[in-house]
């Protein structure tokens, strides 16, 4: 077997370093916690209402489980406007706009995230149309979706990462908040977020921005950390996608669904991606997530070949992949 971790280059590692730095101002060496001015309580987006129970710590942070829904999140969070700020001025964004021009990165992301969901784009609205990516980032999927047949364009708040998709892809992307762009009601036929809407402090607020936005029978499309995957469920706070200044809402498909039903869409297709059958693996054999095995002795813990495609399967057809895709109709 190959690396377990082979994306974490340089870049990466610079990225990780620099999102661990950013992360430490917030935190009140007095009491260990996110510095009180910084944060709110908040209420669960998917029942509206705080009534939840502590099940990890990180970084300063509590990650608490809705006693109604199960939605795992953080509360308090940082308020909107310390979030907003640093989207826009934030290093780590300008080390993120690095990895995700490197070639390898781009072809990681082709195959495992954008072409699966493309396909189910395909299948439900064969005729293509207008697509809007909002958090386009550089702009990948867009030029990807272009290619595909789409008329696209972009929202992206950081300026930077707007640039490098104006520059290199000819993209059309505002440099605004989706509320700020002045689209008109019922422009787009799809509206995709790639790991955004776990970002935002307002989910039902952006579900409704996009409500004004899609057609009445248009799709959104959702790309975001599982909450009911296996090796979120097993690695918790050692996991890199477990982060509280970044990822405040950890959708499973039950809260996923929910949240969209309460907001006027309907699930239409919903699958995981990312099995992590090595990162599992490599997890239970005591080794440190992120880093590459450095014992000799030969761990007696291994799932065996035999096994593998069938443990894969299971978490396919259970939807406990590391990352979740949902595609939803907007019922007018």
């Amino acid at each position: 077997m190959g690396k377990v971790f082979g994306f974490m280059d340089k870049d990466r590692e610079a990225f990780l370093k620099i999102k661990h730095e950013e992360a430490q101002r917030f935190i009140d060496p007095k009491t260990g916690k996110i510095f009180a001015h910084m944060v709110e309580r908040i209420n669960c987006p998917v029942c509206d209402v705080d009534d939840s129970t502590l099940v990890f710590e990180k970084s300063g942070f509590d990650f608490v489980q809705c006693r109604s829904c199960g939605l795992l999140h953080v509360n308090p969070q940082l308020t909107g406007e310390v979030q907003d700020s640093i989207y826009k001025e934030s290093k780590t964004a300008e080390h993120w706009i690095k990895v995700q021009k490197k070639a390898h990165e781009q072809t990681w992301n082709i195959e495992k995230k954008y072409k699966p969901a493309l396909d189910e784009l395909a299948r439900l609205r064969p005729e293509k149309g207008y697509l809007l990516d909002v958090g386009c980032s550089i702009g990948q999927f867009l030029d990807l979706a272009r290619t595909d047949g789409w008329d696209v364009e972009g929202v992206e708040l950081n300026a930077d990462a707007a640039q490098v998709a104006r520059s290199e892809y000819g993209l059309t992307v505002q440099n605004k908040k989706l509320d700020e762009c002045g689209y008109a009601p019922e422009t787009f036929d799809v509206v995709t977020l790639w790991g955004v809407f776990e970002h935002l402090t307002d989910p039902n607020g952006i579900l409704a921005d996009i409500k004004k936005v899609l057609k009445k029978d248009g799709h959104v499309l959702f790309f975001v950390p599982n909450g009911h995957s296996l090796i979120i469920r097993m690695t918790r706070e050692l996991n890199s996608t477990v982060s509280g200044r970044a990822h405040l809402w950890y959708f499973t498909p039950a809260t996923m669904s929910k949240i969209l039903q309460n907001n006027g869409f309907k699930t239409d297709v919903e699958f995981s991606v990312l099995p992590q059958i090595h990162e599992i693996e490599h997890f239970l054999r005591y080794h440190t997530m992120y880093r590459e095995p450095d014992i000799l002795c030969e761990e007696e813990f291994s799932i065996p070949e035999s096994l593998r495609a069938g443990l894969e399967d299971y978490i396919d057809e259970n939807k406990l992949g590391y990352k979740l895709i949902t595609i939803a109709q907007n019922l007018g």
